[in-house]
């Protein structure tokens, strides 16, 4: 009887593993949408509430930076992205991202760090030569 009720209970947690993340993967999506209709506000809700479901979602984690950086929350789209890194680290997009994020709250040398590591990946990534060229520096 107690395997029996050990089973149960296993078989209980691994399907509610899957409806965590059948939620997440969702979230994801509706997130995804909104991101391209320009709704970034909402897709970043979708994002944050995919990463909190499945806190290993290295693709709702990139998406969530995106849209940080997008609405100029640049000190917390460091540190998500940051996450990202440590997965994704043959990225060229993260590390643009992650640049940005550092050029963005003065953080000249790792801004320029991480967009030449995002050309050593990507060498005709064109919009790492613009921000390269801002005269914010």
């Amino acid at each position: 009887m107690r395997n029996k009720t050990i089973l149960t209970s296993v078989a209980v947690l691994l399907f509610s593993c899957k409806i965590f993340a059948q939620d997440a993967a969702a979230l994801y999506k509706e997130g995804v949408k909104l991101k391209e209709e320009k709704n970034v506000n909402l897709a970043l809700e979708k994002f944050t509430k995919a990463v909190a479901l499945k806190p290993d979602y290295t693709e709702a984690l990139y998406e969530m930076g995106w849209c940080q950086n997008d609405l100029a929350k640049f000190k917390e789209a460091n540190s998500t992205l940051k996450k990202v890194l440590k997965r994704w680290n043959k990225e060229p997009k993260v590390y643009f991202e992650l640049a940005y994020s550092f050029q963005k709250i003065d953080y000249t040398d790792s801004a320029i760090k991480y967009y030449n590591k995002c050309l050593e990946l990507k060498p005709d990534h064109s919009e790492v030569y613009k921000q390269l060229g801002y005269k914010v520096w």
